[in-house]
């Protein structure tokens, strides 16, 4: 499997939550950041970078002129990205949370996209902090995945899930908005589960059963267009096949279909549904 430290979702999101003053790499719940630091000049450089633009931001949230009707024009755009329910669950915290919460907590608090979680709070600021918030839609804007990048995320976020049960097909119908391909085999045993985080999306995963109580594969689906993927079904070979896993994406209207397989062809090939007989 490649070794992309910086798409690493905990790593980006320790990096989200250190403050451009003060020592939090010194935090112990730190430690695998601060040791990626040591490791990774290109994530070195990112940190950096960042820092560097929280301390400029900070400072210009004490002098900014106001334009006439910027707080209304914030709000129309944050409606427009759907970020009303991060706005709701950026007030719950705010309102649980201690005032300076130590970086341990931070953390340990999910953090994904917190940098736009500032935008959908921005009710809770000035109208002049509301200003430099907004800038910072143009330096969080959503990632533009190709299909060598859809392939390698995918195996990667297979790899680091974590056991999940998720409900038989047979016991309850998965959303009809994010379906099973009819190019994957239904095994019998086969469960779906909602999931967060993959590409950036939320959608569903069907599991697909393998000895014992194991997952042999894992087919995602997701609301994502990926550019220049040509593919409207499952190749019959798997697009990517490396370090013990196989892995192939298509894409049907609006949907992105990936599987990824924890084998070689010959279970990549048994995760396909039989082909209908040739007339």
């Amino acid at each position: 499997m490649d070794s992309q430290p910086i798409r690493d979702e905990r790593i980006m999101e320790a990096l989200e939550v250190c403050r451009p003053e003060g020592d939090d790499l010194s935090d112990p719940a730190m430690a695998d950041l601060a040791e990626q630091l040591d490791a990774t000049p290109e994530l070195k450089r990112f940190y950096d970078h960042l820092r560097r633009i929280d301390a400029e931001l900070s400072v210009a949230f004490q002098d900014v002129p106001v334009p006439e009707g910027l707080a209304q024009r914030i709000i129309d755009r944050l409606a427009a990205a759907r970020a009303e329910q991060a706005a709701a669950r950026v007030l719950h915290e705010a309102s649980e949370a201690p005032a300076t919460p130590p970086a341990a907590q931070l953390a340990a608090q999910p953090t994904h996209g917190s940098r736009r979680r500032l935008l959908a709070a921005a009710g809770l600021l000035s109208t002049t902090a509301a200003l430099l918030v907004a800038a910072l839609i143009y330096l969080h804007t959503r990632t533009t995945y190709d299909e060598p990048t859809v392939l390698r995320d995918a195996v990667d976020f297979f790899s680091r899930e974590a056991a999940q049960a998720g409900h038989l097909l047979s016991d309850r119908d998965p959303p009809e908005d994010h379906p099973i391909s009819r190019d994957v085999r239904r095994l019998p045993g086969t469960r779906w589960r909602e999931i967060s985080g993959f590409l950036g999306c939320q959608g569903v995963a069907y599991d697909l059963p393998g000895p014992g109580d194991t997952v042999k594969a894992t087919l995602y689906v997701v609301k994502l267009s990926v550019k220049d993927l040509r593919n409207a079904a499952p190749p019959p070979l798997p697009q990517r096949d490396t370090g013990g896993y196989c892995s192939a994406a298509w894409q049907n209207g609006k949907l992105l279909y990936v599987l990824v397989v924890r084998g070689g062809e010959r279970d990549y090939d048994d995760c396909l549904a039989p082909l209908g007989p040739l007339t």
